[in-house]
């Protein structure tokens, strides 16, 4: 059975659901110095800082095809 798209009947873009649902998803970490300028009420000043930053993200379609129980 060769697998192809309905559509156009090519099979240049075809991926398993999984690896299009690993791919959606990413993590990062953010680490080091960090500045910038504060107003207000009409004033203004500088901040610096050191800040530790982490988080992650899942797309929307990563999200749509997703196990729901994660497996």
């Amino acid at each position: 059975m060769i697998l192809a798209c309905p559509i156009d009947n090519k099979d240049d873009s075809i991926q398993k659901v999984s690896a299009v649902v690993a791919s959606g998803r990413s993590t990062g970490t953010f680490s080091g110095p960090t500045g910038g300028t504060v107003s207000y009420d009409g004033k203004s000043g500088s901040v610096s800082g050191y800040s530790s930053l982490s988080g992650s993200s899942t797309s929307h379609l990563a999200q749509l095809l997703a196990h729901p129980l994660g497996l």
